[in-house]
Parts: structure tokens; sequence; C-alpha cells
């Protein structure tokens, strides 16, 4: 019986490592999710069968998946009988459901829920709930453009991003539905928005040019260095309100960019500890100023 993991995942509000995972008995096709106490792999790694399993309730054939959502403190899952279910990450405890075959794909953020609806030709559908009650607060029938492919969809606080292929970017105000439109002539080349909801600033990311918005639509700044050419990974200190790039052209360097005025703010060496080729992922912690 041989495991696949899916996805790893240390839970800081109940100490635990969660691992999603397959096996070879279902053709790797059922996932199941365990939890282990961090507590007791620090004493003894070698525990594999001293494990909670979460989820029993439900079946996760694909599509279903689970998903961690740490900055919202939800856990979100979809099961075979395509039924959306929001769980509490603290406590495992079962919140709300959502079940509607016109669903197409939910967004979440720290307040809402947001349902995303099969589109029609010339409009969308948009329900948003309580992320804590599953309430319905309001729906928006937001128009759209015809055959038109659809580029990004986000919840961000109390707006909506939305943008079609060669059109404007929209960002709809939940409360008034009031609509802040930037042209599509400064994002024609865009490839990448970054949210940084807690600061309600965005990043659009292009060659050779890269841009810090914020969410009333107005453009704060330009990145001294465009981030696309010369960087693969990016991380943020919240507290010291900077981003910080992994350089991909410059091997073990980080170039750090204050990221309300784009200026460059330094350059950290790092150690010639690996090949930075197969760096795939990095984090900066504000807490311990540490990568």
């Amino acid at each position: 019986n041989e495991e696949c993991i899916k996805c790893l995942f240390l839970n800081k509000y109940t100490n635990e490592v969660v691992i999603v995972s397959s096996n070879s008995n279902a053709g790797y096709q059922l996932l199941q999710c365990k939890s282990f106490s961090l507590n007791a792999l620090f004493i003894d790694f070698n525990i594999k069968n001293q494990f909670n399993l979460r989820f029993v309730s439900e079946t996760f054939r694909w599509p279903g998946y689970i998903e961690f959502d740490e900055i919202n403190k939800k856990i979100i899952t979809f099961s075979s009988a395509r039924i959306y279910k929001i769980w509490d990450i603290q406590s495992y405890n079962f919140l709300f459901s959502v079940e509607d075959s016109k669903v197409q794909q939910i967004k979440i953020n720290q307040k809402y829920l947001l349902l995303i609806f099969n589109r029609l030709t010339t409009s969308i559908l948009f329900k948003i709930l309580s992320i804590e009650s599953g309430q319905l607060i309001k729906n928006i029938n937001q128009s759209i453009l015809p055959y038109h492919k659809i580029d990004l969809i986000e919840i961000q606080n109390d707006f909506i991003f939305l943008k079609q292929e060669h059109q404007d970017l929209l960002i709809i105000d939940v409360n008034s539905l009031n609509i802040i439109k930037i042209s599509q002539v400064e994002l024609a080349y865009v490839s990448t928005f970054l949210f940084l909801n807690e600061k309600q600033l965005f990043f659009t990311i292009q060659q050779n040019d890269s841009l810090i918005w914020n969410f009333q639509g107005q453009k704060i700044a330009r990145f001294e260095n465009s981030i696309e050419n010369n960087y693969k990974l990016i991380s943020f200190s919240k507290i010291f309100n900077v981003l910080i790039c992994f350089n991909s052209e410059k091997k073990g360097c980080l170039n750090v960019a204050d990221f309300k005025t784009g200026k460059s703010v330094s350059t950290i060496l790092l150690p010639n500890l690996f090949d930075s080729n197969e760096v795939t992922c990095f984090l900066f912690d504000d807490l311990t100023m540490s990568f």
C-alpha cells in the first residue's frame, strides 16, 4: 500500500502537521486527510501510526479537494458529491456548506465567501455570503462582454476585481456597487496580479514594467527594477513594507524594494549553500526577521 502525499500543511493554530494524501489501494484517486501532533513529532519522528483522521464524513474523489487558508482561518473542501464546505481551521468544526451545480468557483477573504456562477453570454452572477455563517449578503449580476474570456476574478476586502481579455480592469465596490476602471492600455502586457490585502495594494507585473496600485485604482509607484525580467520568487514583509525578490539572474541574491514607492532598498547576498536554480520557494518571517 503506497502513499502519495499531495499536500503538507503546518497548522499553527492546532500545532499540527496536516497531510493530504492518496494511496494505491484506491488507484491514487481518493484523498484522505490526517494530522500529527507537532509536539509528538519532536519527541519521536517515527509516529506514522499516531494520527487523527480529519473529514471522515467526506469523500474526496477527483475533482474533490481540500484547501487550507491560513490567513482567513478556514478550510475549504469540495467533495465527490460536488458540495463545497467551509470548516474552522482552529477546531476543524464544520461551519456551512454550499450546494449549487451552477457554481463554477469560490473565493474567500476575511469577511466574505464569493460564489462565482457559470457565465452567461453578457453577464455573470456573483453571490456574496458571510464567511462565518454562510448567510447571503448580496447578489451581483455583473455585465460582461460576450466572446472575451475572463482573465481574473478576485475578492479583496470589499472589492471584486474582474478583468476580461483585452478589456479594462473593473474594481467593483461590494457595498455601493460603484465601479472603478483601469484602462487596458495600462495592463496590456500584464502577466501576473499580486494582491496585498492588508495594505489595500496590488501589483501588476509585466515585461520591463511593474506597477503598484491601490484599491481605488490609483497608480502609486513603479518598481525601479522589473520583477518579471529579473526575479522568479517573491515574498512580502508587511511590517517593513518591503517586497523581497529572489533574483534568478544573480545567483544567491535577494533584492529588497519598498512596495509603497518602488525604490530599491538593499541587496542581500546569501551563503553559497545551494544551487539557486533549484529554489522553488522562499519565505520571509516578520517575527524572526529571517528567511
